[in-house]
């Protein structure tokens, strides 16, 4: 990386600089590696259990292996959800959409038919439908990136609770 900077005309010292401390650099690079390559490593670091561990490990199974099973399905579940909900949300709006071009259609068929205020009142309604199609769009596209942003956030917390900070755990 440095080395391209170099190659692009950069100063060697600003280049440093710019990139943070040693730290910061690690933190990023922990923060972006894959959860196989973590337990990979951690494994390999690992200690060796003693044989009262592996017992106590072997006789507990029965009770915490379904516990954890039970939280990480209803995280992953209550995560689900909040995505069905964005989904809807979407649903609702392109159901908004369509009903308006369909209330446009409707209200040109009336006015042809000789019903000029029923039609006007129609148009007017499906203006009113696309209108609120177009507010609800960009808090849809909102709400979506936020829930995104928290799944980011709640898999850092699951890689900090299993790998500690850092990878140190």
């Amino acid at each position: 990386m440095i080395d391209d900077r170099l190659e692009e005309g950069g100063n060697e010292e600003e280049i440093v600089s710019s990139l943070g401390s040693p730290e910061d650099a690690a933190a990023a690079v922990w923060q972006n590696a894959s959860i196989p390559k973590l337990v990979k490593e951690k494994v390999r670091t690992r200690r060796r259990r003693t044989a009262g561990e592996i017992f106590l490990l072997i006789l507990g199974a029965p009770l915490w292996i379904p516990l954890l099973l039970t939280v990480l399905i209803v995280f992953f579940t209550l995560y689900l959800v909040l995505w069905v909900v964005i989904a809807s949300v979407y649903i609702v709006d392109i159901a908004l959409l369509l009903s308006g071009l369909a209330a446009i259609a409707g209200g040109v068929l009336l006015i042809g038919k000789a019903l000029v205020p029923a039609g006007i009142f129609t148009i007017a309604a499906a203006v009113a439908l696309i209108g609120l199609t177009l507010l609800l769009l960009p808090l849809c596209n909102l709400a979506s990136r936020g829930i995104f942003k928290l799944g980011q956030k709640f898999f850092a917390l699951l890689k900090v609770c299993f790998f500690g900070k850092g990878g140190k755990a």
